[in-house]
């Protein structure tokens, strides 16, 4: 068995963020449309699309040019589409518009907050890795 290039925490967090960008783009979408007639809210449910990304993962393996070196091998996501969905449970507006400007808000911050966390573990992680390539060869 092989080493990990990166721990399956950095892979993972990559496809979350990937999808809280797309989630944050439909929820702009929405407010921008809150008083487009007959506009429907769309959304994208983020557990089903992280366990879609996760089940496409490929196990990819490098190549060693010498006989000394690790064989690392990582995990590739080969690029994945996320599914819009239209809004269910929301209220018709006499315009047929069904965008709730107050969820909306609320769900744009919960994202919002999911993807901070998630940007500041990464970015820990990326140290982690830096410090222990830097302190590798002393």
């Amino acid at each position: 068995m092989g080493l990990s290039l990166f721990d399956q925490n950095i892979s993972n967090l990559e496809a979350s963020m990937n999808i809280r960008s797309r989630i944050q783009d439909a929820i702009s979408s929405n407010i921008a449309n809150v008083n487009t007639p007959g506009y429907k809210c769309k959304n994208i449910n983020f557990q089903e699309e992280f366990e879609k990304v996760v089940q496409q993962k490929k196990p990819m393996d490098m190549d060693a040019t010498n006989e000394k070196h690790f064989k690392i091998h990582y995990e590739k996501n080969d690029g994945y589409q996320v599914e819009q969905k239209d809004c269910d449970n929301y209220i018709l507006g006499n315009d047929k518009n069904n965008v709730d400007m107050d969820k909306e808000m609320s769900e744009m911050s919960k994202n919002n907050l999911y993807f901070t966390v998630e940007s500041q573990i990464l970015v820990k992680n990326m140290k982690i890795l830096k410090d222990v390539i830097m302190q590798g060869g002393k």
